[in-house]
């Protein structure tokens, strides 16, 4: 871990292994050779730290808008992890989001849920990896024309948000009506839009800076994937 850790403060800066997805990187050329080194370490023997660590980077790509290089790399992440399922839906929670950032909704909508049947089995209490796969899911439905699902899947986050520690299940609770709002829109319930956006609990001016809200990195490079693509 502290091999790991030392690699990515070294060529990210303050960048952490954690907080690496909230930074974005200075250049290409930076990740690819922190990448380059992250295959150098000897990490055979940790597959869920190297499966971390290439979760990480495929965010930081993501934020840079190589969707293919970090949906690769997730998904070689989630391989790593195939004997230990207790560890894959956080993993399973970027993979959805990358899978739907490129339009594969039944692919996204396959993996949110795996991961959320293996939450239900080994987690017994909400936390930000089940928001962002239920909302990953949510858009999966979206973009397969499925409202209704897509509807449901955001209300059930909006209220397992609840189980969160206040401060962030203020801020999450936020970015999901701000979402469902924006879908309201864009089947012209304009009255259900202002609703949502109205009952707001955070207004978006001044929420808390540094929360790790649900897809906070992907909402950067995707915010007009989702909010400007009209339902067919």
């Amino acid at each position: 871990m502290q091999a790991v850790s030392t690699l990515f403060e070294d060529t990210l800066g303050a960048a952490t292994l954690s907080g690496l997805a909230e930074t974005r990187p200075s250049s290409r050329q930076l990740l690819d050779q922190t990448e380059g080194r992250l295959r150098r370490l000897p990490l055979q023997s940790s597959p869920a730290l190297k499966a971390r660590a290439l979760v990480s980077l495929a965010r930081s790509y993501a934020v840079l808008g190589d969707y293919p290089h970090a949906l690769a790399l997730a998904e070689e992440a989630n391989t790593l992890l195939s004997d230990e399922p207790t560890l894959r839906p956080d993993t399973q929670a970027t993979l959805a989001t990358l899978l739907n950032l490129q339009a594969r909704h039944a692919e996204a909508r396959e993996v949110a849920l795996e991961g959320l049947q293996q939450i239900t089995a080994s987690r017994h209490k909400a936390d930000l990896t089940s928001l962002s796969l239920l909302t990953e899911l949510a858009r999966a439905h979206w973009g397969l024309s499925d409202h209704v699902a897509a509807f449901e899947a955001l209300t059930f986050a909006d209220k397992t948000s609840a189980g969160l520690p206040t401060p962030l299940a203020r801020a999450t609770r936020t970015d999901l009506l701000t979402l469902r709002g924006q879908w309201h829109a864009q089947l012209w319930g304009f009255r259900d839009a202002e609703r949502d956006l109205a009952g707001r609990p955070v207004r978006m001016e001044r929420r808390g800076e540094g929360l790790p809200l649900p897809s906070a990195w992907a909402e950067r490079s995707s915010s007009r994937t989702h909010s400007a693509r009209s339902p067919t």
